[in-house]
């Protein structure tokens, strides 16, 4: 039952033993949706009452010596909830949260002690949490901004005994005509919601690729970097590992060619295929890569691996669940370019030797449509927006697409599922806890080497991969493509950076939450 927390409660029961005070973890289990349960889990706890302190508003409370050693993280007038160890075994009981629409929005601060202590009357003290109170679907502004740079990695940074954290990594800034490449980070902690400044890295850069090793460090390759004097974008043969352990950017040895708009993704074996791309930044004298490098995680050490029948651009490699990656759509060039949906699949012979083998092609062509593939937990490959259109000249006139199909990599057969009610590219595609896959933002209209008449989309679509069923949620209270997105352990989409307009202008600086 929920209590006022008296002005620092009872003095009386202040042991006399000499153990200095402790910390345990407190983590969400429930996003915080309306109309559903709030719950939490907790570790580290020796004592037998466990109160979970709850406010408002942020702030801190100074605690005596006799109560405590550190302050709590709580607004002022908690509320508090005790919890029987003896029941519980490390989660909290469910705690109701009312559908009230007035509630949406709201952003609880939420911390744990324990009791008796020894020679304080707390014994330990638990992390902050954070819960935003919201209605399922409906896309949530959190209380805090990001840089609102587009083309960011997304980084995976697993912390022992705590939920994943999240990095936003480097991006670009299109504040003016150019686009600014940055090697600044954030990081997302998931039990606060809270985005903050992150670890740097070794080059300013965007459009890399973002691959996660077996061991938890992510690999960044290649990508556009900016050439100070005189000013010159180009693509950069650089890369970049995140060490989850010392939670730093460091450089790895280079690929041997620069590349950008290329496609990455993880052998079984744990090596890393780098495959196709461009050289330089030019559609209409391209230097469009057909060569293939294979990385090493062990010896860190690139090597040729073999090559694609012609070139291509902008495709997607993706990883399947039988071992073999797949590499889909794109622009192929062989002296001109062309729309792709031939797709190749890269198979291990005898003693892990690579070679590509033709696939069953896809039903549409399709570019750009990297950021809304996702292998599905049943070993099938969605793929959902991206671009279609014709080449002109040299130059890709490109149509946002609504189109949707999923490859089964047993059958090698492609199937249309449906439409995508927002036709997209540049969106992210994610899929939550319950097996929804969620499809936000992008850019709608033509596109040709830049964004030319295309308007960026604030829209949120959603699959049920059971039914094949694609539906249309509430809007995202800003546009965004080419942005950056995380579910968190509990199931909470967040939403970062992009771009806001086709041209130049603002980054989106709103960070938002899907449940």
């Amino acid at each position: 039952m929920l209590r006022r927390l008296a002005p620092m409660l009872i003095t009386s029961l202040i042991g006399s033993l000499a153990h200095a005070q402790g910390a345990f973890s407190l983590h969400r289990v429930l996003p915080g949706t309306l109309g559903d349960n709030l719950q939490f889990t907790y570790d580290g706890v020796t004592q037998p009452f466990l109160v979970l302190g709850l406010s408002f508003a942020p702030g801190t409370i100074p605690l005596p010596p006799e109560i405590g050693n550190r302050p709590l993280e709580l607004g002022p007038d908690p509320i508090l909830l005790v919890e029987w160890l003896a029941s519980a075994q490390g989660t909290t009981a469910p705690i109701a949260v009312p559908n009230a629409s007035n509630l949406a929005g709201a952003v609880l601060q939420w911390q744990a002690v324990t009791l008796p202590g020894a020679s304080q009357f707390l014994d330990s003290i638990s992390n902050r949490v954070v819960t935003q109170l919201a209605t399922a679907r409906v896309p949530t502004v959190l209380p805090t901004t990001g840089h609102g740079f587009a083309w960011a990695a997304t980084v995976r940074w697993p912390v022992a005994n705590r939920p994943d954290r999240w990095i936003f990594a480097g991006g670009g800034d299109r504040t003016s005509i150019s686009t600014v490449p940055q090697a600044s980070s954030e990081v997302l902690d998931p039990d606060t919601l809270a985005v903050a400044p992150g670890p740097i890295l070794p080059v300013a850069v965007y459009s890399m690729t973002a691959t996660e090793l077996a061991d938890g460090s992510t690999i960044l390759t290649g990508g556009v970097v900016q050439q100070v004097n005189p000013v010159v974008d180009m693509p950069t043969n650089a890369v970049t590992r995140f060490d989850p352990v010392i939670g730093q950017f460091t450089a790895l040895p280079p690929m041997a060619t620069p590349r950008v708009l290329h496609s990455a993704a993880l052998l079984p074996d744990g090596r890393l295929v780098v495959a196709g791309g461009m050289a330089n930044l030019d559609f209409l004298a391209p230097a469009a890569l057909a060569s293939v490098e294979v990385f090493d995680p062990v010896t860190q050490v690139w090597s040729p691996g073999p090559a694609l029948p012609q070139a291509r651009v902008w495709g997607a490699l993706t990883a399947l669940s039988t071992g073999d990656l797949l590499l889909h759509g794109g622009l192929q060039w062989n002296g001109v370019s062309s729309m792709a949906n031939q797709c190749l699949r890269l198979i291990a012979g005898i003693g892990g030797v690579l070679s590509w083998v033709p696939a069953a092609p896809m039903q549409n062509t399709r570019v750009a449509h990297d950021d809304t593939t996702m292998l599905l937990a049943d070993g099938r490959v969605l793929v959902a927006g991206g671009a279609s259109g014709i080449v002109l000249l040299g130059i890709p006139l490109l149509q946002a697409t609504n189109h949707a199909e999923v490859y089964d990599p047993m059958a090698n057969t492609w199937t249309n599922v449906g439409v995508v009610p927002h036709a997209s590219f540049g969106g992210s595609v994610h899929q939550l806890p319950d097996g929804t896959v969620v499809l936000a933002g992008g850019l709608a209209g033509m596109l040709a080497p830049t964004p030319v008449s295309g308007n960026p989309s604030p829209y949120v679509s959603y699959w049920d991969p059971l039914s094949n069923v694609w539906g249309s949620g509430p809007v995202m209270q800003q546009a965004r493509f080419l942005h950056c997105g995380a579910v968190t352990e509990d199931g909470i989409l967040v939403l970062w950076g992009g771009h806001v307009v086709a041209g130049s202008g603002a980054g989106n600086l709103l960070v938002e939450t899907v449940r």
